[in-house]
């Protein structure tokens, strides 16, 4: 949605300039702390739900027209917040073979989706969209892909199954 609307961009440049770094300060530590939580949690028995709020605001959304999206600063902001905690919690698709003392079953599970499936998200069919470990961050200018440093997005047509196996030799 962010992508699809550009909403991206309206966020960030809507931004309160006096709370600039400050803010962007606060919020980043909180989004780190999130996917640190996040991912700790995939490793023991507690439930993650610290974002549950957002997932609500963006289940709620599901019938507005993408052309309205941007418009709507509470929905633009909790896509912002889940994007940015999904990106610090992967740290997926690094290879297998890393010293036992090393072992990340999130990265597991990654590296064994990608070979399988060529993406690394299992509830979206990899025809409509795949989600791949990020290559190359842009290191200038405002785009789509400044959101992440871990995860990217990709239509199916940007990548093929070879494509998405080489990734994980590649990391």
């Amino acid at each position: 949605m962010l992508k699809r609307t550009g909403a991206y961009a309206q966020i960030l440049r809507d931004r309160p300039a006096s709370t600039e770094d400050d803010g962007l300060r606060s919020w980043t530590d909180k989004v780190r702390e999130l996917g640190k939580n996040w991912r700790e949690s995939l490793y023991s028995v507690h439930n993650f739900d610290d974002l549950t709020g957002e997932w609500r605001t963006v289940c709620e959304s599901f019938t507005l027209r993408l052309s309205e999206v941007r418009n709507q600063r509470v929905l633009c902001e909790a896509l912002m917040k889940l994007v940015a905690a999904s990106d610090e919690a992967s740290g997926v698709g690094a290879p297998k073979d890393r010293p036992k003392d090393e072992y990340n079953p999130v990265q597991e599970v990654g590296a064994d989706l990608l070979t399988e499936s060529g993406t690394l998200c299992g509830e979206i069919d990899r025809s409509r969209l795949r989600v791949l470990p990020r290559m190359h961050t842009p290191q200038n200018g405002l785009t789509e892909r400044s959101l992440s440093h871990n995860l990217s997005l990709c239509d199916p047509s940007e990548v093929t199954q070879s494509m998405a196996t080489q990734t994980i030799s590649s990391n």
